[in-house]
């Protein structure tokens, strides 16, 4: 059925084209979906569609679409000596005449960017703009899809919404260090990234490193050991990855109960303190 509806849409979209007088164009779309911008573009050569290509990008959240358009197309053409004769979008962009001037001298004539307000052309626009934000559609998904068959082969009670993945490396045996990652809804999260330092484990046992950076972090996000500071970690992480075998995830597990005694310990005191008040 996915197949036949597809079928459909390249079918409805080659009537449509059809209906453009226009011989040599390229259509772009622009579409947003959370922190994710879809670019998709329509080739359109003798009055047929004869390809499109999307492009994804992210932490354009404060540019307008006019800009992103602008640098896309600076980008996306420049160099290039075939050209359409014109390139539609959907709204002007401040430096139109610049880059038509440009995109004009690099083809040897005369290349022209225009914004349909009517007509075939402004939906043919419009359906480029659509199909973008399917695209980013079927993106999220895809990431659903890939945390649920996660989910079912670990055999979690919720899907893994927040994974971090550590590794300890060193320089020659000496310098221990580790390294975190984090993926949020199916997103790596570069900013929450993190390095530690080994601070307690002398010469080479990256099981007892592990065991270190894991409980480190962990307390980070437990109010009651953390005298409810602000942290840059955010909330526990629903699944950990390790590279290093099993050894590694021994460790993960011995840092989990390290943290689980300390609140224990933490709570029985609090409890005490109150008691004597």
């Amino acid at each position: 059925m996915r197949d036949k509806i597809f079928a459909i849409d390249r079918i409805s979209q080659r009537q449509k084209v059809s209906n453009i007088s226009e011989n040599d164009i390229d259509v772009i779309g622009l579409a947003r979906k959370d922190e994710e911008v879809c670019i998709e573009m329509f080739y359109v050569r003798n009055s047929k569609m004869i390809g499109r290509d999307h492009y994804i990008f992210k932490g354009l959240e404060d540019e307008e679409d006019s800009e992103i358009i602008s640098s896309f197309i600076k980008q996306y053409y420049m160099g290039r000596t075939i050209l359409p004769n014109k390139i539609m979008i959907k709204e002007e962009i401040e430096d139109k005449d610049a880059i038509e001037m440009l995109l004009t001298e690099s083809a040897g004539r005369k290349v022209e960017i225009k914004t349909p307000q009517k007509g075939e052309k402004l939906k043919f626009v419009e359906m480029a703009e659509n199909n973008a934000l399917i695209t980013l559609q079927n993106k999220e998904k895809d990431k659903y899809n890939i945390l649920a068959e996660l989910k079912h082969v670990l055999n979690l009670e919720k899907l893994p919404r927040k994974i971090e993945c550590y590794d300890i490396s060193n320089l020659s045996g000496t310098n221990m260090v580790a390294g975190m990652c984090v993926m949020q809804d199916g997103i790596i999260k570069k900013e929450m990234a993190r390095r530690f330092k080994i601070k307690e484990v002398v010469g080479q046992d990256d099981p007892a490193c592990m065991e270190e950076v894991v409980t480190r972090r962990l307390r980070h996000s437990v109010p009651i050991l953390n005298e409810d500071k602000p942290n840059g970690f955010g909330e526990l992480p629903d699944v950990i990855f390790a590279d290093g075998g099993i050894t590694q995830i021994h460790a993960i597990q011995q840092a989990i109960r390290n943290v689980n005694k300390e609140i224990e310990q933490k709570q029985k005191k609090k409890h005490r303190i109150n008691r004597k008040r």
